[in-house]
């Protein structure tokens, strides 16, 4: 409950590059009322959150009629999205997948508090006055600190990766003390829970990190952050179904997925050389943060549920002496809706 004795509505928002999912967690830690749209590809950051902030507001209208609380409830918004966020997480570095969320300065940093915080007098505050002032005199007034939500609301700033293991972790009573989550989606990252406490590996960073770079050859793809031989340029969605192109196998995840269900035997081999792609990733990881386990998951291990058994028998056989798990994900697509919603009302252990 909020100062006031209010019940607060924890409220997940995932933005994927291709689906945007809002929901609500109950009090027992399920997510309800889950929404999920395709993400505009296109526009300005500003009318993308008006149309996020009435589907945060029907989501949380819903919840607050089934249990019969006040509509205008204070609500605790986790937003996720696929980015990297400055140390204090109020500004987005970089938004690859979603360009115009993204303002250019000088430096490539984007401001969200022009959209985040706006005052009472409907204008925004952020950059001139500081957006804790704003904060303040907007829930004073009645208005909010997320464009149009109920007073008394707070928003987190969370990266998808964070939210996504926060919400795996949180399925598995939060256990191991080492947790790792490797999210193999549209783009690819990896995220590690240190005995309760999530580790910041990407604030202010513009790239992939050391340990998703799989290829060091001097023909090694160029990946989208401006590296070459991310793990992202080999078994992300986008180039995965760029690589089974390539090879004659399928034009989609779904026509490999098939292809695999028909035993073709082009088809495993694939499925092997990918799998050999993320246990050169793996085997970073090991080396760098030592997890107890290592849950797989995002919409390219739904699109080809066989891709982490793969990746589990692969790591066995040439690991030798490795003692790292690797399973599958247990949240499927809800996982970022709720490990932000957590956060949210929670706050970041970090």
């Amino acid at each position: 409950m909020d100062p006031d004795g209010k019940t607060i509505i924890p409220v997940g928002v995932d933005v994927g590059a291709t689906t945007v999912r809002v929901g609500v967690v109950d009090e027992a830690g399920a997510v309800v009322h889950l929404d999920r749209r395709p993400t505009p590809q296109a526009g300005e950051a500003a009318s993308f959150f008006d149309l996020l902030t009435q589907r945060i507001r029907e989501a949380a209208r819903r919840f607050a009629e089934k249990i019969s609380i006040p509509i205008d409830a204070p609500l605790a918004v986790g937003v996720a999205l696929p980015a990297t966020l400055s140390a204090d997480r109020r500004y987005v570095v970089r938004c690859v997948h979603l360009p115009f969320l993204t303002q250019a300065s000088i430096a490539p940093v984007a401001t969200w508090r022009d959209v985040l915080f706006t005052d009472w007098r409907g204008h925004s505050g952020g950059t001139s006055r500081g957006s804790e002032l704003v904060v303040q005199e907007a829930n004073a007034k009645g208005a909010s600190s997320f464009l149009d939500l109920p007073r008394g609301s707070t928003v987190t700033l969370l990266t998808d990766i964070e939210a996504a293991l926060w919400g795996e972790y949180h399925l598995r009573g939060k256990t191991p003390p080492r947790f790792g989550h490797l999210r193999l989606g549209t783009g690819v990252g990896f995220g590690v829970v240190l005995d309760g406490r999530v580790q910041r590996l990407d604030a202010d960073r513009r790239t992939h990190p050391e340990w998703l770079i799989v290829d060091e050859s001097a023909s090694a793809p160029s990946c989208p952050c401006g590296l070459r031989g991310c793990l992202e340029r080999f078994v992300s969605g986008p180039a995965l179904e760029w690589r089974l192109r390539e090879h004659g196998l399928a034009s989609d995840l779904a026509g490999f997925r098939r292809a695999l269900d028909a035993q073709e035997t082009v088809a495993h081999a694939f499925l092997r050389d990918t799998a050999g792609w993320i246990v050169r990733a793996l085997r970073n990881i090991e080396t760098r943060w030592r997890p107890d386990v290592v849950v797989i998951g995002g919409g390219v291990c739904r699109g080809v549920p066989q891709l982490v058994e793969a990746v589990g028998t692969l790591c066995g056989s040439v690991q030798e002496g490795s003692h790292m798990p690797i399973k599958g994900d247990r949240g499927g697509d809800s996982a970022g809706v709720l490990g932000a919603a957590l956060l949210a009302r929670d706050g970041v252990p970090s």
